[in-house]
């Protein structure tokens, strides 16, 4: 374990300077599950270790997965998407993010990214809204973009069992779990309808919709 104090890459950076594909998937046991409890040196052995690995620009696939951050079960108490923040890819192909952010977070790792990046998005938004969030990823007019989960878990004989990805935070708080999965889940088939509204192919904002007829439910 490396001190507090040293000032020694917690990776040889040299050696990272042709990776092209990072999956960072950090788990927990059933007994030890809430990254409430990590300690502050724990945080930053975290922190030093993305920082490291992220720090390349050969980079062409990023694939982030910090469920355990933030889900239904509590609410979490750092976003995980500054991170992205920091660097630039030019070679970037695909995006994955899952995880605790706030909406400026998101907005600002997009327009880092331009058009071409495939991006698939999900997780706890800890400030702004999921209704916003569409607008803004509409706007940005890119065909390979997801806003989705896959309701049930998917099993596959090449990778076992995946984690289920979902979406978490501000209106999905209010939302029961049939609305949540008519926006944002998808199968292997069809796209979710959130999904489908950033990608352009549909009129109208699911998250928005839903909030109209909240509205109207109270109203009558």
């Amino acid at each position: 374990m490396l001190s507090l104090e040293s000032r020694t890459p917690l990776i040889d950076i040299e050696a990272l300077r042709q990776l092209q594909i990072v999956h960072f998937h950090p788990k927990t046991t059933d007994w030890d599950r809430y990254w409430t409890k990590r300690t502050p040196d724990e945080w930053l052995y975290l922190s030093r270790f993305l920082i490291d690995i992220l720090s390349t620009s050969s980079l062409q696939e990023i694939d982030l997965d910090f469920y355990s951050m933030g889900n239904d079960d509590f609410t979490p108490v750092r976003s995980m998407a500054s991170f992205l923040l920091a660097n630039t890819w030019p070679n970037l192909q695909r995006l994955k993010f899952n995880g605790p952010f706030h909406d400026e977070e998101l907005k600002a790792v997009v327009n880092l990214l331009g058009h071409h990046v495939d991006l698939h998005w999900c997780g706890y938004l800890m400030s702004g809204s999921w209704a916003d969030i569409l607008e803004f990823l509409r706007e940005r007019n890119a065909p390979s973009q997801y806003v989705d989960y896959i309701s049930s878990s998917v099993y596959s004989e090449e990778h076992g069992l995946i984690a289920k990805f979902s979406i978490y935070g501000q209106e999905c708080q209010r939302m029961s779990k049939a609305s949540k999965d008519s926006i944002f889940a998808r199968d292997v088939v069809f796209e979710s309808q959130a999904s489908l509204y950033i990608q352009g192919k549909v009129p109208s904002n699911p998250v928005k919709e839903w909030e109209k007829r909240m509205i109207n439910s109270t109203t009558e």
